[in-house]
């Protein structure tokens, strides 16, 4: 059995590598993640961790003032659905709680006749914090708001992706099923069809650290605008206030940080030694326009990069590092003869922008 995770992101750097651990020591097997073209570092940490294999990414850009997240959720249920047997919609600032083992919760589900799997959120506050710290999200924010608070009706979805006929923010749209509770009994929802007659937390919710610290919200997440509504909206104070919640207390689970710190350590050294992720380099990419062809060189600053990123308007295209280029290495330039690329794009280059990128870095190279 297959299970993946879909998600959507912008801007959400400092947490990415934290929520990413977290879930594969959960046991899921793949991430689908639409970049919604991040000016943090995301885009380029997206990017990596794309090549060296921990995730797919989605380029996936937001078009007028349309809301991305509903369009990028039903992509990746339509392109990427039939790779995985159960697939998760859930947000960066979103985290799956699991008494258990989330597999044998996630295989008798798949084995039961329901076509989806509700999930309650737990929404947690800001543990009357300004700053934030170096510790992780999970480590930071224990407070949160009792199973009867309204906010926790929300719910965040496990699907059969071959039982789902659309894909909602929340919720989706059954052909031949119904929802189910962690407990494998029949979900009731209210008429929002986002939110449950009952909170049910027993077996496993959606623990949603919604606010974080003060500077975190008012500085970084209320300026970024919403994934699932206008780029101009702003999640200011009201909505910290509403959502600022820290009623009851929990303890942090010691022996799940000091293993979730390993396996961020051990994505990071990934991303160091086999990635370029952040590394300065050099090349020339030529425009054939005649024959629509990209071709040029790269090296990087610690090995020749896997691909460069060709981007022309809203559009990219990943282009691999593979073919030999000894007229580079004759000129001194590397010792690694493999550092050419060639590749047909049937575009009109004179109608687009264009400009190449060593994937998972700033460093821009220069288009002829």
């Amino acid at each position: 059995m297959k299970i993946g995770i879909a998600a959507i992101f912008k801007n959400e750097f400092p947490y990415i590598l934290e929520w990413l651990a977290y879930h594969r020591l959960l046991g899921v097997d793949k991430f689908y993640i639409a970049d919604n073209i991040s000016n943090d570092g995301s885009t380029e940490l997206l990017e990596s961790l794309d090549e060296l294999g921990y995730i797919t990414r989605i380029p996936f850009h937001r078009v007028a003032n349309r809301s991305p997240q509903k369009d990028a959720y039903n992509h990746i249920l339509q392109e990427y659905g039939s790779e995985v047997d159960v697939l998760g919609y859930i947000d960066a600032d979103e985290f799956i709680h699991v008494d258990g083992d989330f597999r044998q919760l996630v295989q008798r589900f798949h084995d039961s006749e329901f076509g989806a799997m509700a999930l309650n959120w737990k929404i947690y506050g800001s543990n009357h914090a300004f700053f934030p710290t170096s510790d992780l999200v999970i480590e930071r924010f224990t407070k949160h708001a009792p199973m009867d608070e309204d906010n926790n009706r929300h719910i965040k979805t496990l699907v059969k992706p071959n039982k789902a006929s659309e894909m909602n923010i929340h919720e989706c749209t059954l052909a031949d099923s119904a929802y189910c509770h962690t407990g494998l009994e029949l979900c009731e929802f209210d008429d929002s069809k986002a939110k449950t007659v009952q909170v049910r937390h027993e077996g496993a919710y959606v623990k949603h650290y919604v606010v974080k610290s003060r500077i975190e919200h008012f500085i970084m997440k209320m300026n970024k605008g919403s994934a699932a509504g206008s780029e101009k909206r702003k999640k200011g104070i009201s909505y910290f206030v509403g959502h600022d919640i820290n009623v009851l207390d929990e303890q942090v689970d010691s022996a799940l940080v000091v293993e979730l710190k390993a396996q961020i350590e051990h994505i990071q050294n990934d991303l160091i030694h086999n990635s370029s992720f952040m590394r300065a380099g050099h090349g020339v990419v030529n425009i054939d326009r005649e024959e629509r062809v990209i071709r040029g060189w790269v090296v990087g600053e610690n090995k020749v990069p896997a691909t460069i990123k060709f981007t022309y308007g809203d559009n990219e295209k990943v282009i691999p590092v593979r073919l030999n280029r000894p007229d580079v290495v004759r000129k001194g330039i590397t010792n690694e003869v493999k550092c050419g690329f060639n590749s047909k794009l049937d575009i009109n280059f004179d109608e687009y922008e264009c400009k190449a990128y060593i994937t998972g870095s700033i460093q821009e190279l220069k288009v002829e």
